[in-house]
């Protein structure tokens, strides 16, 4: 008996681990670290730059209707977190967002004059440099108002942890608005559905897919937002990794005619005495990696910030008190029937302006006064480990090890 039982016993343990790394099998598995800044908005702050200044800059830009790309430019001043990629053979070193909510790929090119601000201090992609380029031209162009990307297409090799991409198409970005002189990164990887991307340019997950770079169609976030230390977290191509998240994941269906990794929303509430409660029939919301806030309807957005007692600001955001934080409503996003809790400290976001510390919160309104989805950016991912799985078209959340 004594030896069924230990035979019982090892087989559970091993039948257990397995589990544990079942999606973490692969071999083609790849780690690119995350380093966490100083956002531009910080900056800025730092630098006692006139907010009034900027956010009219921005009212002006997002007024204006001649968009060809739902995506705002500026929100890339709001960001705290990049990776490195390599372009080229040899390789030339960027400093990217990786962009769930993007599906092109842009860095700055040699030919951006450093006349041009936002040029001057990037690193900037030449293709004379480069044995593996490949002629393109076709023209890009990401308009939003008056701010605008221009560029062309090119074509080469991409360095991806210790893993070559070839023969990916991006944009060398020849001019580019000057509020982006604020942004630490260099250009974007867009990790969005090939639907969603300017010129039908094939994202570089698919390629990786396709060039058997990875053996599975998934990629993973960890992001770290302690402002005590540069390590941002980690983002996966090919699976997960265990270390990073607690339990099982909860995962639910992509809605892709969006374009954008959206999903659905049972509902939203309130941890306050009168336990206010959104989006009661359902809702649809997304994962944006490239930027801190929560956005979403703006009377919703309205009466949560005023339900944790905060106060417009400039930019679209509002503030708190900094000591009231850890005493802030709890609130809780409902998804596929399971609770997902952010706390005051979660939602709340330190900046330095001037001599002063605020607390901001991450609740903003969408710019776009018509939408009524949600954009769970990196004050809600950042409390959870999520799983974008391309092949069976789902998206997955697991409490972070925090």
């Amino acid at each position: 008996m004594a030896w069924r039982l230990m035979i019982f016993l090892v087989y559970c343990f091993t039948h257990s681990m397995a589990s544990d790394s079942l999606e973490n099998d692969s071999k083609n598995i790849l780690e690119i670290p995350l380093i966490r800044m100083e956002s531009a908005l910080q900056r800025m702050a730092r630098e006692n730059i006139n907010p009034r200044v900027i956010e009219a800059f921005f009212e002006k830009a997002a007024k204006k209707e001649n968009s060809l790309a739902p995506v705002p430019l500026f929100k890339f001043l709001d960001t705290e977190f990049y990776g490195e990629v390599l372009i080229g053979h040899p390789g030339q070193k960027f400093k990217v967002v990786f962009d769930t909510a993007w599906a092109n790929s842009w860095v700055p090119s040699v030919l951006c004059p450093v006349i041009q601000i936002a040029c001057a201090l990037r690193s900037k992609y030449d293709a004379s440099r480069s044995s593996t380029y490949v002629k393109n031209n076709t023209p890009f162009e990401v308009k939003l108002g008056s701010l605008e990307l221009k560029g062309k297409l090119s074509t080469d090799l991409f360095q991806v942890g210790q893993v070559n991409v070839t023969n990916q198409t991006f944009a060398e970005i020849n001019e580019m608005p000057w509020i982006l002189f604020f942004s630490k990164v260099d250009g974007v990887v867009g990790l969005s559905f090939a639907d969603f991307a300017i010129d039908e340019v094939v994202p570089l997950f698919y390629n990786m897919i396709k060039q058997n770079v990875v053996d599975q169609k998934i990629f993973s976030f960890y992001l770290n937002r302690s402002p005590t230390t540069s390590k941002g977290g980690t983002l996966m191509f090919g699976g997960v990794e265990k270390r990073h998240y607690l339990g099982n994941f909860t995962d639910l269906k992509i809605i892709p005619k969006t374009g954008v990794w959206s999903f659905q929303i049972d509902w939203i509430f309130t941890s306050n005495k009168r336990g206010q409660m959104f989006c009661q029939s359902g809702c649809m919301a997304y994962a944006d990696t490239s930027e801190n806030t929560i956005r979403g309807p703006a009377n919703d957005i309205e009466l949560l910030n005023q339900i944790i007692g905060a106060k417009s600001f400039y930019f679209g955001r509002y503030f708190v008190p900094c000591g009231n934080v850890a005493q802030l409503p709890r609130v809780t996003f409902v998804l596929k029937g399971k609770k997902f809790t952010l706390k005051g400290d979660d939602y709340v976001q330190k900046m330095t302006w001037g001599p002063v510390t605020i607390c901001l919160s991450s609740f903003k309104k969408s710019e776009n006064a018509s939408d009524d989805k949600w954009a769970l950016g990196v004050a809600f991912l950042s409390r959870y480990y999520v799983k974008f799985d391309l092949g069976k078209m789902l998206i997955g959340f697991a409490d972070a090890r925090l």
